[in-house]
């Protein structure tokens, strides 16, 4: 009933912050981190028999993703009447996934504890707030995107993507960057409540 109460809560102070002015110096700004991982080389199981797949994200749908995460600043700024800020850095990774974590049956994910060494190199604690992830499962069953997940002892909040399809970032009649966004709000409420 509380967790109720406090989406509630949330609900009610984001509408009173889109009819308020705009204001005009951000509250807060938060440090984002898109890892995009272009290669995957993994064993996985289907149905209890293993399965490797080796494959490359296709580059038009990998600059689409990154068109995609380049506009969350424009749509936490609008989302928040201009009380927080956001600025983003973006970095490619070569080496292919090798790991990947299963959640059941045949789903799986790329988990923080799949990249570990790659958080430590370029998200040490404190650097980020949060940090996006992005690969290529190609015919591995993997939910689209994972959220409310944290990081760094609880200091940086972490989502995951598949990057499946061109239409999923742009055609689904939602804003350009709206599934980061999404994954991010996940973090966000989990840590106010």
């Amino acid at each position: 009933m509380r967790a109720v109460v406090k989406c509630v809560a949330l609900v009610i102070a984001l509408c009173v912050l889109m009819i308020t002015p705009a204001a005009s110096q951000p509250v807060c700004t938060y440090y984002h981190l898109l890892l995009i991982y272009t290669n995957t080389d993994v064993t996985y199981f289907k149905d209890g028999i293993s399965q490797r797949y080796t494959g490359n994200m296709d580059p038009e749908l990998k600059d689409t993703i990154i068109d995609a995460f380049q506009n969350l600043p424009n749509l936490i700024t609008d989302g928040s009447n201009g009380l927080a800020a956001s600025t983003i850095e973006i970095i490619e990774i070569h080496d292919p996934i090798t790991s990947i974590t299963n959640l059941g049956g045949n789903k799986y994910w790329l988990s923080y504890k799949d990249i570990q060494n790659d958080l430590q190199l370029f998200a040490p604690m404190g650097k980020y707030d949060s940090v996006h992830v992005v690969w290529n499962n190609g015919p591995i069953d993997a939910y689209w995107g994972l959220g409310g997940v944290f990081i760094n002892n609880g200091t940086s909040t972490f989502s995951s993507f598949i990057s499946g399809q061109q239409f999923w970032w742009i055609g689904l009649g939602e804003a350009l960057g709206e599934p980061f966004l999404h994954e991010w709000l996940h973090a966000v409420c989990r840590f106010y409540s």
